[in-house]
C-alpha cells in the first residue's frame, strides 16, 4: 500500500536562507515543524523500503551463500582500498 502525503499547502521551510560559505551555489533552508515531520515520515519511508529489498533478496539464499557473498564484497573493498 502506498501513502501519499500533498505538501504542495504545507510550509516545510522557513523563509530565511543561508548561503554554504565556501560554495556560493549551495542555499540551506530551516525545516518548520511541519517539515521536520515530513523529512521524518521520507526517511522512515527509505528504511522500511530498504527493510524490504534486503529480506526479500536475501530470503533466497542460504546463510553460507550470503558469507562468501559477504568475504567477496569485504576483499573487494580491501583491495579498493589500496588504489
Amino acid at each position: 500500500m502506498t501513502t501519499w502525503v500533498k505538501i504542495c499547502s504545507i510550509d516545510i521551510a522557513s523563509p530565511p536562507s543561508v548561503k554554504h560559505p565556501d560554495d556560493k551555489k549551495k542555499i540551506y533552508y530551516s525545516l518548520t515543524s511541519n517539515g521536520k515531520k515530513v523529512a521524518k515520515v521520507h526517511d522512515q519511508m527509505h528504511e522500511t523500503i530498504k527493510t524490504k529489498l534486503v529480506d526479500k533478496l536475501t530470503a533466497k539464499y542460504s546463510i553460507d551463500d550470503l558469507k562468501i557473498v559477504a568475504n567477496f564484497l569485504d576483499d573487494l573493498y580491501q583491495l579498493e582500498q589500496k588504489f
